[in-house]
């Protein structure tokens, strides 16, 4: 199934556009994008995703310098630097990441700076935290125009109007895939298919945990898992329409896609479920929301935090409250029958 890349500025939350118009546009600057860490490591295997994200003949992705060449050399004018543990020890990374961060503050210090050629650099989630360390004390706040950082992530194909299926079952079908790096991994053919997922994203959840080493592995999959469970709606129990609010605690309101403001609205947690691709943005109205990247993801959370009416999923359809008007950019907008 072909993906469809888009990229947000994170530093304009307005500006949206397809990548490949970003990557052919871009004539200086850094292009840094944060998006789900398998891609990487898929580019750099020569996947199919290498060649949907550069073509072949243009710019070459490359694992991170990790040697003290200077990233402003010609010779690699043309790469995006692929910044993930691909080809050292994980226990290494961190140390490598403050080298090559370190070298890419220095370049930027330097009168006219990727004035002339774009550095993209495609990286995981962490960056953010251990590279940009976004506090006023971080070097990338002086550098003015210098740095674009972007959201990368596929959108599904169901951010044009006229793409989204007229009928309920349909739209119902559209919004279980969602958009995300899970789209391209749901299976066709079954109403809402489900077979095998379990398996992929728990191991997805170990690999994002693993990107903590110093928090308790068990308490931090059941802080992620709680994050995306409460995007949960007001479930409908014994046939008397929202009577029980969010299963979980009654004191807390009930979910629904939460309007995106900037990063530094959402709790860390929830910034590293964003940056790596599990909360996707929607743009309904003239706003953006954020929400779990798919039904069948925020499916899957309720199943592993053993919620109400997670046994399938026709009765977490069916149980809970689909009709916020944000869902899904507005698409899904779902009244309980």
């Amino acid at each position: 199934m072909p993906r469809h890349f888009r990229t947000l500025r994170l530093d304009l939350p307005a500006e949206a556009k397809p990548w490949n118009t970003v990557r052919e546009n871009a004539t200086k600057n850094i292009h840094c994008f944060l998006t789900h860490a398998p891609y990487l490591r898929d580019i750099l295997l020569g996947k199919p995703i290498r060649n949907e994200l550069f073509p072949p003949g243009g710019i070459i992705p490359r694992p991170m310098p990790s040697t003290d060449t200077s990233i402003l050399d010609p010779a690699q004018a043309s790469c995006a630097h692929l910044v993930a543990p691909l080809e050292s020890p994980p226990k290494d990374f961190p140390q490598d990441l403050q080298t090559y961060m370190g070298r890419l503050r220095q370049s930027c210090m330097e009168e006219q700076a990727f004035d002339e050629q774009p550095c993209f650099i495609l990286a995981r989630a962490d960056l953010w935290e251990l590279g940009f360390k976004p506090d006023i004390g971080s070097p990338f706040l002086r550098i003015g125009d210098h740095l674009r950082t972007y959201l990368l992530w596929d959108d599904g194909g169901l951010w044009e109007q006229e793409k989204w299926p007229v009928g309920q079952d349909e739209r119902l079908d559209a919004a279980w895939r969602g958009s995300g790096w899970l789209a391209n991994r749901i299976a066709t053919g079954d109403t809402y298919p489900f077979t095998g997922l379990e398996e992929q994203l728990d191991h997805s959840l170990d690999a994002l945990v693993a990107q903590e080493p110093n928090n308790d592995p068990e308490q931090l999959h059941r802080q992620l898992l709680r994050i995306l469970c409460g995007y949960l709606p007001k479930v409908k129990p014994d046939g008397e329409r929202n009577r029980t609010p969010y299963p979980n605690d009654p004191y807390l309101d009930p979910g629904a896609p939460k309007p995106f403001t900037g990063l530094v609205a959402l709790d860390r947690f929830e910034l590293m479920l964003l940056l790596d691709g599990w909360l996707t943005p929607w743009r309904h109205k003239e706003g953006w929301h954020i929400q779990p990247g798919s039904l069948a993801l925020l499916y899957w959370a309720a199943r592993r935090m053993d919620y109400a009416h997670s046994g399938s999923p026709e009765a977490f359809i069916s149980h809970y409250d689909w009709s916020a008007e944000a869902w899904f950019g507005g698409h899904l907008n779902l009244e309980q029958s």
